[in-house]
């Protein structure tokens, strides 16, 4: 029976004289007034039922509700009509009615109270409060807020939200059932740690109860839609279970989710639990976390018939936008020869290869010639691995194209104030292409071949905006295109050991912000299994950390070390003679810098990315100065 129905049956009974207690023989909610010796503590049962209070009396609206039940919010207004009257009514937790009672005793005036057959539901935004396992204490100071900006997922009204099932509501024809489905509910099986099942009510029913770290239940994953939807599972399993936070596993991770735990059993002890918290500070990689992503190169990978992948597409996959994998699930669902397609362009790696190639050897002339003899330079990866680049030196750029180069470094020079925009250290400073300039050099053939593999992951407008870029005759060499930066920021930059997302461009074009994000170090596969899903890219506040050793930067200006989730600001006196760097550039940069990062592409050799061309000179992609 639904919240409505339960009101309208209490509107109709509402103005009866009765003293007693009211039993609706329809289920095991209780009517009843107060007693005349009120509760002084708060009961098992009550303290995780919900329950309804009449407004009448000195309780007629719900401040003075609230005020009588000591909450701090205005409790929810529900409204029950029947076929001869109306009543309004509050809901309440069971240590709100406590204290209503303990503020009427001794008085005239009984106050109407309704249980409520739900499971309760009181995600804390405080703390990770509650959640699944015997080992997490919700008041250790790692699992708590330590300021007003820390949030804990789920949120109480965070809708669409994941649940874990694990009896009845796993079997599909009753989930059908209560949520009116049309079809069949979509499942994916799925495990969760930290919890155990017993069975109660001589061995009726099942219940999910706290374990230790290493207990895993399995079951079943649903994403439920709504909170009208919840409501209703909420009332199918009563007051006697309790939805609490959990960790569900699947083919794809549905992290911080929720699960019905039996209510009476709900008890925590000590344990770190940091993994579970979510702090201030966003993850460089939200995309690996959004569940219709997941969801999408789960279908991608079946319809496809995809099972190995590189790391390099399967880092774009990863970092793509969602209406491209839409249209990779749509094509593979035309007909036979499209799938095959879509099967044979995603396991094809040289393309995607060499378009993160190019990306990845964006370096200075300079740095190239010394053929990494400074590779064991703090600054570097692992320097066990030496990619062999030969700079082309057939074509020397023209005098024109000099002309203009010098140009575009002077007014880059100018507007940055001859500063790095990341440090603000002011010597030695170099200038840094946000796009690979050897770019600006390719014949239109080549240039193709740069570009059109990221239209398999990118949309149409996201890279004409980029590619828009780098047309025109300046190309790459533009005042837009490039930065001011110390040789170590560089070299990291272009490593992809931090990346710069773009946040905002003022409307006079005078002052551009970013956000800088330090990026982990992984190893590149020529072979992953294509359902692999990403391990969480740390979110490492203030340093990049390869083989045990960290790098840092540090702002001058604030004299403390560079942190993920830091603004930096870029400012130009004239944004038409010295413009800001482009937002679209930095967009890209954005996307392509966490793809080589994911991939681990960095610091592959040359047998690595191209083992069907080990025994050519040099890689597909010479420099960035030639080819």
């Amino acid at each position: 029976m639904n919240l409505l129905a339960k009101l309208e049956i209490l509107a109709v009974t509402a103005n009866k004289e009765d003293n007693g207690i009211i039993l609706e023989t329809a289920s095991t909610n209780q009517y009843y007034k107060q007693a005349t010796q009120p509760p002084t503590t708060l009961t098992p049962k009550d303290k995780n039922s919900t329950f309804l209070v009449k407004l009448e009396g000195p309780l007629s609206t719900p401040s003075q509700v609230q005020e009588l039940s000591k909450s701090t919010t205005t409790p929810i207004l529900k409204q029950g009509v029947g076929k001869i009257s109306t009543a309004n009514f509050c809901l309440i937790t069971g240590a709100m009615k406590l204290n209503i009672v303990s503020a009427l005793a001794g008085g005239t005036f009984s106050a109407t109270f309704v249980r409520i057959n739900i499971s309760p539901k009181d995600l804390s935004a405080h703390s990770i409060a509650p959640t699944l396992g015997s080992d997490i204490d919700p008041t250790l100071p790692q699992n708590r807020a330590t300021d007003a900006d820390e949030v804990f997922l789920p949120k109480q009204g965070e809708y669409p939200v994941w649940y874990f099932f694990y009896g009845d509501l796993a079997v599909p024809e009753v989930l059908a059932e209560r949520l009116g489905l049309d079809e069949s509910p979509m499942y994916r099986k799925a495990v969760i740690k930290g919890g155990i099942l017993r069975t109660w009510g001589r061995g009726k029913f099942k219940a999910l109860v706290d374990g230790d770290a290493s207990a895993r239940v399995e079951g079943w994953a649903y994403e439920v839609g709504s909170e009208e939807n919840e409501e209703i599972l909420r009332y199918y399993e009563t007051d006697c279970y309790e939805v609490v936070r959990c960790d569900i596993y699947c083919l794809v991770t549905l992290e911080g989710h929720l699960t019905f735990d039996q209510a009476e059993t709900a008890t925590m002890a000590s344990a770190d639990n940091s993994n579970r918290r979510k702090a201030a500070i966003p993850s460089p990689a939200g995309e690996l976390r959004e569940p219709k992503r997941h969801g999408l190169i789960a279908q991608l990978v079946c319809a496809a018939k995809l099972t190995k992948l590189d790391s390099i597409t399967w880092a774009c996959l990863w970092f793509a936008d969602l209406s491209k994998l839409e249209s990779l699930v749509s094509s593979c669902g035309w007909n036979l020869p499209h799938g095959f397609m879509v099967h044979r362009n995603l396991s094809k790696s040289e393309d995607k290869t060499q378009v993160i190639d190019a990306w990845a050897v964006s370096r200075p002339k300079e740095e190239l010639e010394k053929a990494y003899e400074d590779e064991e330079s703090d600054t570097e990866g692992p320097p066990i691995k030496k990619r062999r680049l030969t700079l082309n030196t057939e074509e020397s750029p023209s005098s024109a194209e000099e002309a203009a180069t010098h140009l575009a470094n002077r007014l880059c020079t100018e507007r940055d104030n001859a500063t790095c925009v990341v440090t603000g250290c002011l010597d030695p400073v170099e200038i840094a292409h946000i796009l690979p300039n050897g770019l600006g050099r390719m014949d239109s053939q080549v240039l193709q071949n740069f570009w059109f593999p990221l239209h398999r992951f990118w949309s149409q407008e996201r890279v004409m905006a980029w590619m828009n870029q780098a047309a025109g005759p300046e190309a790459t060499e533009a005042c837009s295109n490039l930065l001011c930066m110390t040789d170590m920021a560089h070299k990291l930059w272009k490593k992809a050991r931090f990346a710069l997302k773009p946040l905002s461009l003022s409307e006079d074009r005078r002052s551009l912000e970013v956000q800088f994000y330090w990026l982990p170090v992984y190893n590149y596969r020529s072979r992953i299994p294509a359902t692999e899903v990403p391990s969480r890219m740390s979110r490492k506040l203030s340093g990049t950390t390869v083989d045990g050793k960290e790098t840092m930067l540090f702002n001058m200006a604030t004299d403390k070390k560079l942190c993920s989730g830091d603004i930096l600001t870029f400012k130009t006196n004239d944004p038409n003679s010295h413009p800001l760097p482009s937002m679209d550039l930095l967009d890209m940069q954005w996307v392509l810098n966490r793809v080589l990062a994911l991939s681990g592409a960095t610091y592959a050799t040359d047998e690595e990315l191209y083992p069907d061309f080990s025994s050519n000179e040099g890689s597909f992609w010479d420099s960035e100065e030639g080819f």
